[in-house]
């Protein structure tokens, strides 16, 4: 192990986009966009057609870190993978980290990550003059962190966490998924009241008679009652 400062073994990226160049349009991620590694669908924003916002600046590349530089305390940062890099913009309130030759990039990922880390420039930027808490892209350069000196080593353990993080992000997509199933199910069957009847067909839009009960002040299914 070893220590080592952020700026050393990596660079804050300063390429931005030309709005007069041969694209069609932007897919632009602000600040609330990524939140502790989970990105959510950028704004789709057509150069000839919308506004583009003032703060849509910023260009970065897949395996590049992106870290908010406003409130680090709501963790708006993550790990760009699977990036469309020709049309993707990032606000000017990100700082953009890339990993030189020394260290693996998802591993600096894990390493800047830590709640430690986190609770560091939370403090930092409790104390700034702004309007805002908020830091500077060098308070998180000067940040003295440990590491493996190996980088075989350090891709090793990188591969290891991203493949759980993988598993974890497929779990919980899949989760989602069979929730959202079941309140389409349950809605239909329970409030509808249009589950398979007659030949599979649906019990209230193929004419099944439906009686006022008094409790709920509303038709049911004929034979159904209210109880725990």
């Amino acid at each position: 192990m070893k220590k080592i400062k952020i700026k050393d073994i990596s660079f804050e990226v300063s390429e931005t986009i030309s709005l007069n160049g041969d694209i069609e349009f932007i897919d632009y991620y602000d600040t609330s966009n990524v939140t502790d590694g989970v990105f959510s669908n950028p704004e789709r924003l057509f150069i000839n057609k919308d506004k583009i916002p003032s703060r849509a600046r910023k260009k970065a590349k897949n395996e590049d870190i992106i870290y908010s530089q406003v409130r680090p305390n709501l963790k708006h940062y993550g790990f760009l993978q699977n990036l469309n890099e020709n049309n993707s913009v990032f606000s000017t309130g990100y700082s953009i980290i890339r990993a030189n030759e020394k260290i693996n990039p998802y591993y600096l990922y894990l390493v800047l990550t830590q709640e430690g880390i986190t609770s560091h420039l939370v403090n930092i930027s409790n104390t700034s003059t702004s309007s805002y808490p908020a830091i500077n892209s060098s308070d998180i350069f000067n940040i003295e962190i440990e590491i493996f000196k190996n980088k075989n080593y350090q891709s090793k353990i990188a591969n290891l966490i991203k493949n759980y993080k993988n598993s974890i992000d497929l779990n919980t997509n899949l989760i989602l998924k069979l929730n959202h199933y079941l309140t389409v199910l349950y809605n239909y069957w329970f409030t509808q009241f249009d589950f398979p009847y007659e030949n599979g067909k649906p019990y209230k839009s193929s004419g099944g008679k439906m009686v006022w009960n008094e409790k709920l002040k509303r038709e049911i299914p004929e034979g159904w009652k209210v109880q725990t």
